[in-house]
């Protein structure tokens, strides 16, 4: 009986232990997060700009592909892409863990070994870069305006980050991508619950003389310090606001997502035949905690997100289709009529779609509105979705 005391005693021991360790962790995240640094900005002219791209977990920077003082493409090439495509415009940069980056494409994937050693400095890391023809602003993606010294900085920071081979190539891995515009590269450094991909990120802007949290493993943090001063809804650094702050990242921080699956998304696209079959299946992925999605054209992949930005992306479908640079709003809007009707199935309005000039559409699951783009990025139609 006195080993059996013994070991429970332990046990009690480990577990309080465990729980004061993660209560400590929890408190010192939401204390640095909100402490700036870097808050009083040098004069000089903002002549560059980049973005600050978060999928609701992960903060990737993203810049231009091509500057008067870097040409991303002369090192990250693209026919290192599925898509081989050389007409983007900007390149996001994530670092993160090897392990995490190649093995975890969903969060359905995440294995108890590869969050176990991504957590505790036992894996390697990873570049991960992904290449966009255009950047919208929204609450996820912020614009951030900086000067040439402040970019160049940027640059360099981001440089050192990559491993490189003896002619001065970053390391390419040839390893199953995200999508069909994103490759990976050997890193330096060491994941662990002190260094993430966020804190990454954050040490990019420190390093470049922009405003940043002290400290954060949380692209909450980031968000939270840059979102006050290039978010439209500036707030004051009143005491009241900044307790505010602090509360509404730990309610960020503890409140867990809807996690639909991309399973349960997969089967619910699967019963539809046509456009007749489109107002069920917006009410049947709303219930399961989508707030809104994108639907790419071109390989027919989707993203979806629900609650504190969390993302789900089907994979594409098809091969790249061709889409034409002039839309055809005439022909587009008499077939999206019929394919409504149940006259035409889903790949014989993607090939309509492509060929009328469609880039993606945009469904909104709160407004109950579907908007389609062009390739530039103009709104060519928006709708209300029956309910």
């Amino acid at each position: 009986m006195k080993k059996v005391s013994i070991v429970w005693k332990g046990i009690k021991k480990a577990v309080v232990f465990i729980l004061l360790f993660f209560v400590g962790y929890a408190a010192i995240t939401v204390v640095c997060s909100v402490i700036p640094v870097n808050k009083t900005q040098a004069t000089d002219e903002q002549t560059h700009s980049i973005y600050l791209k978060s999928n609701g977990v992960h903060t990737d920077l993203v810049l231009p592909v091509r500057t008067a003082i870097k040409d991303w493409s002369e090192k990250i090439k693209f026919e290192h892409l599925p898509s081989k495509d050389s007409t983007h415009q900007f390149i996001a940069f994530g670092w993160g863990d090897k392990g995490f980056y190649l093995d975890t494409p969903e969060w359905a994937d995440l294995k108890f070994s590869t969050a176990f050693k991504a957590a505790f400095h036992l894996g390697t890391s990873a570049m991960h870069t992904t290449f966009y023809k255009q950047m919208k602003e929204h609450e996820n993606c912020i614009k951030v305006n900086l000067s040439a010294t402040q970019y160049q900085q940027l640059v360099h920071y981001i440089e050192d980050s990559f491993q490189y081979d003896a002619t001065e190539q970053p390391i390419f891995i040839p390893a199953t991508t995200y999508g069909q515009n994103d490759s990976f590269y050997e890193a330096h450094r060491t994941y662990n619950l002190f260094y993430t991909c966020n804190t990454w990120a954050n040490q990019g802007l420190k390093a470049a003389g922009l405003k940043a949290a002290l400290w954060t493993p949380s692209d909450k943090g980031i968000f939270i310090i840059i979102g006050s001063d290039y978010n439209p809804l500036r707030v004051s650094n009143s005491s009241r606001v900044k307790r505010a702050k602090i509360l509404l990242l730990l309610l960020l921080l503890i409140k867990p997502p809807i996690m639909f699956t991309l399973e349960q998304i997969t089967a619910e696209h699967g019963k539809v035949k046509s456009g007749a079959d489109f107002p069920a299946y917006i009410r049947a992925i709303k219930s399961l905690g989508v707030s809104h999605y994108e639907a790419y054209v071109s390989d027919g992949h989707i993203d979806y997100h629900g609650e504190n930005n969390y993302t789900v992306t089907v994979p594409p479908k098809y091969a790249p289709l061709a889409i034409a640079i002039t839309p055809n709003d005439a022909h587009f809007k008499a077939e999206l009529q019929a394919h409504q009707q149940g006259k035409t199935d889903y790949l014989t309005f993607i090939q309509m779609c492509a060929t009328a000039g469609i880039e993606k559409w945009e469904i909104s699951l709160k407004k109950m509105v579907c908007t389609y783009f062009d390739v530039n990025g103009s709104v060519v139609l928006e709708e209300k979705i029956p309910e």
